[in-house]
């Protein structure tokens, strides 16, 4: 059995509720408990990113180290769906008109697939709003020398309507690029 507690505590500053500390606070070689205890921890994970605190700290290296690439898969398709999706619609400029097919269908193909991955999967995840903190300032100011841990994962809430709306607005653009260019090839 466990000799320790799981717990989830929200510190609240001005009345209102800023950030949560999911803790791993047990002490078994049952791997059953562990389970157990994983599965709570990420149900109170879960539970934290749906509330929209302003900072989560994760505790469990375990957990956070998931989160963490979670976050970062996020990231990997909102950057390549944009840094694509402007490629293909600049690389054309330059490009000799013999090998412009060869540049925008890969690039479309690209920025399409990490558009529709992101918009149809991602978007939805709670942890979509969420940013790893680096920032030393701010991680002072969260006192984390009170933690059980060294290396906790802190979680920074980060409105991401404009990087969405960014990253749709360069898909049309691209996917009307592509239109056109097709509708032109085939015309002629």
């Amino acid at each position: 059995m466990a000799t320790g507690s799981v717990g989830v505590n929200q510190l609240e500053l001005d009345g209102n509720i800023k950030f949560a500390v999911i803790r791993d606070l047990y002490n078994t070689k049952d791997e059953s408990d562990k389970q157990f205890t994983r599965r709570i921890l990420e149900e109170q994970l879960e539970s934290s990113l749906e509330s929209q605190l302003s900072y989560i700290i994760v505790e469990p290296k375990g957990i956070g180290d998931e989160t963490i690439k979670w976050i970062a898969v996020g990231n990997f398709l909102h950057k390549s769906a944009v840094l694509s999706g402007l490629t293909c619609l600049l690389l054309p400029i330059i490009t000799p008109k013999r090998f412009k097919m060869y540049v925008i269908v890969p690039l479309f193909s690209l920025n399409t697939l990490c558009t529709l991955l992101y918009n149809l999967s991602w978007q939805f995840d709670p942890c979509c709003k969420y940013q790893i903190e680096k920032d030393d300032n701010r991680l002072e100011q969260l006192h984390l020398e009170t933690l059980a841990t060294t290396s906790p994962v802190v979680l920074v809430h980060r409105d991401d309507k404009y990087r969405k709306r960014l990253h749709n607005i360069i898909s049309v653009l691209v996917l009307s690029y592509a239109g056109w260019k097709c509708f032109w090839y085939y015309k002629s």
